[in-house]
C-alpha cells in the first residue's frame, strides 16, 4: 500500500463521514425531553416539547429556518435548548452546561478568511483555488466547552454544491481564536448536515472542488501543518541522538545513501508500510517508527530526517502540498517531507512510497511534484534548531556548493519573480512584496555564483 498521507485517490472528500452513525450529541438531544428554544430576535428562551432540529432522524419532517434572521442569541440553561437562525440550528443537550450561559449564533459570508492568521499567504491562495467554503458560523462565547457535544444542523441546497459533489463530500472544522483547527463529525440527514461541536469557535463547512483531497480530515489541509509542525518544540521530533537512530545510522549495510542515483536503502527488518493514521499518531518519535515502520508522511519524514541528521546532514521538515501521479491516478493535497543537503546539493527526500525512498534534486521535485511549501522546522548537525516558521526557500543556499544546483535554483527564482510580477501588475500588493523578496534572494545567489566563476544568466 502506498503512503497516501493527505494524498488520497481523488473523487470524494471524507467519504467515511457519509457512512458514520448519527452523532451521540444528536441522540442525547433527542432524548432530552422538553428543551428551550430561542428565536433569532434574542427573546427569552421558552419551553417546547418538539425535538431539537439538529437531532431529527433521517427522513423526519423538520421546520425550515430559511426565513429567520442570520444571527441569534439566548441564555441556555443546564436543561438544554436551541437557537435557530437562517439555515442553521444550534442544539445543546441536557447536561452539557453546568450553569446558564449567554450564547450567540451568527452566520457569516462563507470564506476561508479565518485561516489568514494561521497559514502563509501563498498557501492560502492555493487553498482558495481548491476549496469551496459553504457555511461559516460564528459561535459565542469563544472557547465555551460542553460536557456533552452540542449539535449544529445546517440546511444546504443541492444547487449550492459544486458540480458533481453531494452532501457526503462536505467536511467541517472548528477554528479557534488561539489558532487551533479541528475536525468535527458530520452526519448527512436528508438535505441537512448534523455537525457535532465539542466547543465554541468558528464553524466552517467546505468541499473540495479541484483535485485536492486529504487524509486525517479537512483540518490538517486547511492549517497546512500536521500537529508536530504547529508546536514550538517541533524540531525535537528530529532526534539523531536516539540510541536506535544512532545504531541504524552507523550501520553502513542497513542504511545506505547513493547521492549519484538518489537511492536510499534502509533495512528495518521488514518493509515500511504507508497507512493513514489518526491525528495523534503523527507525533511519534523516530525510534518508534523504526521499531514499527508503519505510518504516514509525517512519521516517515521524521524518521528519515533523524537518520540523515545522524549522518551529519542538515534537515528541514516541510509542510505544504504536493501532487503525485501514479498511472491513471492522481494524489494531491497536504504532504509533509524532509529536505536536506548532501555533498553540496539540495534534495527533496521522497517518502511517498516509504519502502522505496529516494533523494530528488530540489528543483526537479519542486517542478514535477508542484510542491507548495507552507511551514518548516529543522535541525542542523551541530544541534541548532530552526522554526517552526514560514518556509524559507533560501535555507540551503549557504550550504550548497554545487554550481549546477545553484544555477537551477537561480532560474527557479527567476520564474517565480516573473509570476509574481504578473500578479503585482494586476494590483496585488502581496505579490509586489514577494517579488521584491525573490529579487533580493536571486541577486545574493547570483553574487555567490559569480564568486565561483559562474554566470547563471548564460
Amino acid at each position: 500500500m502506498r503512503l497516501r498521507c493527505a494524498l488520497l485517490v481523488l473523487v470524494t472528500l471524507l467519504d467515511a463521514c457519509s457512512r458514520s452513525k448519527p452523532p451521540p450529541a444528536a441522540d442525547r438531544a433527542r432524548d432530552a425531553g422538553a428543551t428551550a428554544t430561542a428565536t433569532a430576535t434574542g427573546s427569552a428562551a421558552t419551553p417546547t416539547d418538539r425535538p431539537a432540529p439538529g437531532a431529527a432522524d433521517a427522513g423526519a419532517s423538520v421546520m425550515s429556518t430559511a426565513a429567520l434572521p442570520t444571527s441569534g442569541a439566548a441564555t441556555l440553561e443546564p436543561t438544554g435548548g436551541t437557537i435557530a437562525i437562517a439555515g442553521a440550528t444550534l442544539s445543546v443537550p441536557a447536561g452539557a452546561l453546568s450553569a446558564p450561559v449567554a450564547m450567540t449564533v451568527s452566520s457569516k459570508p462563507p470564506s476561508l478568511d479565518p485561516l489568514a492568521a494561521l497559514v502563509e499567504p501563498e498557501y492560502l491562495e492555493r487553498l482558495r483555488a481548491e476549496i469551496t467554503p459553504l457555511r461559516l458560523i460564528e459561535l459565542g462565547p469563544d472557547g465555551q466547552t460542553f460536557a456533552h457535544p452540542a449539535t449544529v444542523t445546517l440546511e444546504i441546497r443541492a444547487d449550492e454544491l459544486p458540480p458533481g459533489k453531494t452532501l457526503a463530500d462536505v467536511a467541517a472544522v472548528v477554528i479557534s481564536k488561539d489558532g487551533a483547527v479541528d475536525d468535527v463529525p458530520v452526519t448527512v440527514v436528508g438535505n441537512r448536515l448534523s455537525i457535532e461541536v465539542p466547543h465554541y469557535s468558528m464553524l466552517l463547512t467546505a468541499v473540495a472542488v479541484g483535485a485536492m483531497a486529504l487524509v486525517g480530515g479537512m483540518a490538517i489541509l486547511l492549517r497546512g501543518s500536521a500537529d508536530p509542525m504547529m508546536r514550538r518544540d517541533c524540531a525535537k521530533w528530529l532526534n539523531p541522538a536516539s540510541p536506535r537512530v544512532q545504531e541504524l545510522a552507523a550501520d553502513a549495510e542497513r542504511f545506505k545513501i547513493d547521492a549519484a542515483t538518489g537511492e536510499i536503502h534502509l533495512d528495518l527488518g521488514r518493509p515500511a508500510v504507508g497507512r493513514d493514521v489518526k491525528v495523534g499518531a503523527h507525533a511519534l518519535p523516530a525510534d518508534k517508527v523504526i521499531e514499527h515502520p508503519e505510518g504516514d508522511c509525517v512519521n516517515f519524514s521524521t524518521m528519515y530526517g533523524s537518520l540523515l541528521l545522524a549522518r551529519g546532514y542538515p534537515v528541514r521538515l516541510v509542510a505544504g502540498t504536493a501532487e503525485y501521479r501514479r498511472g491513471q491516478k492522481t494524489y494531491k493535497g497536504f504532504h509533509q517531507w524532509a529536505e536536506t543537503v548532501v555533498d553540496g546539493k539540495p534534495y527533496y527526500v521522497d517518502t511517498f512510497d516509504p519502502d522505496h525512498t529516494r533523494l530528488v534534486p530540489m528543483a526537479e521535485a519542486t517542478r514535477d511534484l508542484s510542491l507548495g511549501r507552507n511551514r518548516m522546522c529543522g535541525k542542523n548537525p551541530d544541534g541548532s534548531t530552526v522554526g517552526p516558521a514560514k518556509y524559507d526557500p533560501s535555507w540551503f543556499d549557504k550550504l550548497v556548493t554545487d554550481s549546477a544546483a545553484l544555477v537551477a535554483r537561480y532560474k527557479e527564482l527567476q520564474e517565480e519573480a516573473r509570476a509574481q510580477q504578473a500578479l503585482c501588475a494586476g494590483g496585488s500588493d502581496a505579490a509586489c512584496n514577494l517579488r521584491h523578496q525573490i529579487y533580493v534572494e536571486a541577486m545574493e545567489l547570483r553574487r555567490k555564483l559569480n564568486a565561483m566563476g559562474v554566470d547563471p544568466t548564460k
